[in-house]
């Protein structure tokens, strides 16, 4: 089989699949790497990529999961501006073990600001706990191209009064 050929089915292989398959032979490891075709980055993914790595292969990336406490202190400020004004299909942010802090200084850096579809997770641990309504309009107001949202395990104060025009 064509090395694009290869690289073009792959690019269809979840992560890890992804991965494995490109290990196979040395043909294969090719066609995958060179460029590197991989299209979705899961958060747990992400979380596992060595810090030394550059992540500038992933170029072809339409969907990018990741948590953003981990990204902003674990991931190095050169791999960050990988990210800088890349167009994502989909981004999921997660907030597990963050706060509203963590998504400022994301929301600071202005790397990722263009996608169509923004899955966001774990904003507030509960109704007992919930996360800044009034941060998380901030957060939305920078993804202005999104398409569709899914929300899932937010919870919103509702004590905040602010004005969207002003967000």
């Amino acid at each position: 089989l064509p090395s694009a050929l290869i690289a073009e089915t792959a690019s269809y292989l979840k992560a890890a699949e992804y991965i494995t398959f490109s290990e196979c032979c040395r043909k294969l490891y090719v066609s995958c790497h060179v460029p590197c075709r991989i299209v979705h980055i899961p958060t747990c993914l992400l979380k596992r990529y060595p810090e030394h790595l550059s992540m500038a292969k992933f170029i072809h990336l339409k969907q990018l999961g990741l948590n953003v406490r981990h990204f902003i202190t674990k991931v190095s400020p050169v791999n960050q501006s990988t990210w800088n004004n890349v167009a994502l299909h989909t981004l999921q942010l997660s907030n597990r073990g963050g706060n509203e802090c963590d998504v400022d200084i994301f929301l600071q850096r202005r790397l990722i600001t263009h996608t169509e579809n923004l899955k966001l997770h774990k904003f507030g641990k509960d109704d007992t706990h919930p996360y800044d309504a009034a941060s998380f309009a901030r957060l939305l107001c920078t993804f202005p191209m999104i398409e569709h949202l899914l929300l899932w395990d937010v919870f919103l104060s509702d004590d905040e009064i602010y004005n969207c025009a002003s967000v």
